[in-house]
C-alpha cells in the first residue's frame, strides 16, 4: 500500500507542484532507507520522488541540497549519491539548473578525497 501511495503522490506532485508543503522530516523520512524491511520499487519510488522534488519545487531543491549535503558529508551515504547523479543527470546541461547540484557534488568529492 506504501507503494501506491507514494506513487499517487508523485504523479500529483508531477501534475501540480504548487500546494504541495515539503517539509525537512518529508526528505529525511523519503532519504531514510532501511534496506531490510522495503521493496527495491518502494525505495526506488522514494529515490524518484526526492529527485522530482529537487527539480520542481526551489524550497523543496534547497531542503534536498541540506539533507544530500549532511548525509554525503556526514554519512558518507552511497544512495544520496546515486540520488544526486540522478539528478545531475535530469538538469542536464542547464547551468542554472545543474550549479547547486554540482557544486554539492564537488564539495562531496572534495571531503571523501581530504
Amino acid at each position: 500500500i506504501a507503494l501506491q501511495l507514494l506513487l499517487l503522490c508523485l504523479q500529483l506532485f508531477q501534475l501540480d507542484s504548487d500546494p504541495v508543503v515539503i517539509t525537512k522530516e518529508l526528505i529525511r523520512l523519503l532519504l531514510n532507507e532501511d534496506v531490510t524491511h522495503q521493496l527495491k520499487n518502494l525505495q526506488e519510488t522514494r529515490r524518484a520522488v526526492v529527485k522530482e522534488i529537487a527539480l520542481r519545487s526551489k524550497q523543496g531543491q534547497s531542503l534536498v541540497l541540506e539533507a544530500l549535503r549532511v548525509r554525503l558529508t556526514a554519512l558518507q551515504d552511497v544512495n544520496s549519491a546515486e540520488i544526486l547523479g540522478k539528478i545531475l543527470e535530469a538538469v542536464g546541461n542547464d547551468p542554472e539548473k545543474s550549479a547547486p547540484f554540482a557544486a554539492l557534488a564537488r564539495e562531496a568529492l572534495e571531503h571523501n578525497v581530504s
